[in-house]
């Protein structure tokens, strides 16, 4: 079969066949009569029956299949499928929104209230509603981390110096995070504390 002749047989059965040329007849008589054939045959067919539509889950179906494979002993030691009720996942949440509230409170009650950090000429400085009280917790909680701490008053403006262990301990850096002071790389820092509300 050439080209021609491939090309002859699928227009017929495409129903395309035109009328053909003087000398197609006879070359391509017999592949055209062949497709035509076909092509009949396959119009006389019958379409395929339609089947309804299933839907992609169905709930009450499934019931009946995990009843039935039950019934047969195929499920016998299988473990059931948990339900997942309400009133169980209204309980998670209710969990979850209790220990939200549990790690807000205790980040709430770490950090100074009122506290605000001002950075400047190598003194931080720390405005809170009762400065002598946050001098006092601060070098208290420094001490124990091992840092010496000498306390001072400068124009009526409560302070500390503190010499901090080298290299700072992890303990020291944790302190210095919850006030919001910085690291200094040479160990000294000096701390002052004012009143909130003052410029």
């Amino acid at each position: 079969m050439s080209a021609d002749d491939d090309m002859a047989w699928l227009e017929a059965l495409a129903g395309r066949a035109g009328m053909p040329l003087e000398g197609d007849a006879v070359s391509h008589g017999g592949e055209v009569r062949e497709a035509t054939a076909l092509r009949e045959l396959i119009r006389t067919q019958r379409p395929d029956p339609e089947f309804p539509s299933v839907p992609a889950v169905d709930p009450v179906r499934e019931n009946e299949l995990i009843a039935r494979a039950r019934a047969a002993g195929l499920l016998r030691g299988s473990p059931a499928i948990p339900v997942r009720r309400p009133w169980m996942l209204r309980g998670g949440l209710a969990a979850a929104a209790v220990l939200v509230l549990a790690v807000g409170i205790t980040l709430l009650r770490t950090v100074p209230q009122n506290t605000e950090t001002l950075r400047g000429g190598g003194t931080a400085y720390l405005r809170t509603g009762d400065p002598v009280a946050l001098k006092r917790e601060l070098a208290e909680e420094l001490r124990a981390a091992g840092a010496h701490v000498t306390g001072f008053e400068r124009l009526g403006r409560p302070g500390i110096d503190v010499e901090l262990p080298q290299p700072p301990t992890p303990e020291v850096r944790r302190i210095l995070a919850r006030y919001h002071l910085p690291v200094p790389a040479d160990g000294e820092l000096t701390v002052e504390f004012e009143p909130t509300g003052q410029p």
